[in-house]
């Protein structure tokens, strides 16, 4: 009986040890980040690549490979502006005057 529990000890010290090295090995980003622009209550999803939008509220929204920010806007206190560049779950560029934002949305 000795014997077979030195087995079993090994085995199961060898499933942790594996199970230890799988998770340090996963990076832990398993969320996919959807970049939206919402304008007047409606959503639209934006790919995650370098490209400039005008839109008709008078604003102009820049987005790259994994950010984006509001770069100009004709509303008085520029706040959106402000807000600088959103990239991590669950930021926010808002236009309040203009109903706009530029979100991050992690699933």
């Amino acid at each position: 009986m000795g014997k077979n529990i030195r087995i079993f000890d090994i085995a199961v010290a060898l499933s942790v040890v594996a199970l230890a090295i799988f998770f340090i090995a996963d990076d832990g980003d398993s969320t996919t980040k959807k970049l939206q622009l919402i304008q007047d209550n409606t959503a639209t999803t934006l790919r995650w690549q370098t490209q400039t939008i005008s839109l008709e509220q008078g604003m102009v929204v820049e987005v790259e490979e994994d950010r984006a920010r509001v770069i100009s806007s004709d509303c008085p206190d520029k706040i959106c502006v402000a807000s600088g560049w959103v990239s991590e779950c669950g930021q926010t560029a808002a236009c309040l005057p203009n109903r706009v934002a530029i979100t991050v949305n992690c699933e």
